[in-house]
């Protein structure tokens, strides 16, 4: 995605003897996600939830998200206030320092999802999922499901539950 209230793209990967990030690799896999239009999708299917127009798309917000989500340094809702503050990876995500989102944001953009929105969502991550195998036509679909049995019969029973 080309940010266009920036106009700031990265063309080029060059040696440098700076250490911008240990993030490098991020890019890549962001240009992957926009070429695959999930940002697209998502708010194409869940709808602008803009009530003003100072607020950023949910494409904009989304991606900053999915970047988060992807580097796992941080797994804090408080780390997008920390992330605000680091310019080198604010122009990693192609962004000015200023435009990075806060916590507050983040919080407001997943309440809206509730409801309808929701089950929306559900549906573009089944459409994504149909479309990934549209292209890769497998002859075998493995699907898994990951169990750990465990032994709690000796367990206290809270709130009214029920040993399992």
């Amino acid at each position: 995605m080309k940010c266009k209230s920036t106009g700031q793209q990265i063309t080029t990967v060059e040696i440098t003897p700076d250490k911008i990030t240990g993030r490098g690799g991020l890019l890549f896999v962001l240009r992957y996600l926009e070429k695959s239009k999930i940002f697209n999708l998502i708010e194409t299917v869940v709808g602008d939830f803009r009530h003003s127009k100072k607020a950023k798309p949910a494409e904009f917000l989304l991606r900053q998200v999915m970047a988060k989500m992807l580097d796992g340094s941080d797994s804090s809702i408080q780390g997008f206030d920390r992330l605000q503050q680091d310019e080198g990876y604010a122009s990693q995500l192609e962004l000015k320092k200023e435009e990075m989102v806060s916590s507050h944001m983040v919080k407001r953009f997943f309440r809206k999802f509730t409801g309808v929105k929701y089950k929306v969502y559900r549906k573009v991550l089944q459409e994504l999922f149909i479309w990934r195998l549209n292209i890769t036509k497998p002859n075998i679909i493995v699907m898994d499901l990951d169990t750990m049995v465990l032994d709690n019969d000796d367990a206290k029973q809270r709130h009214g539950v029920d040993v399992t």
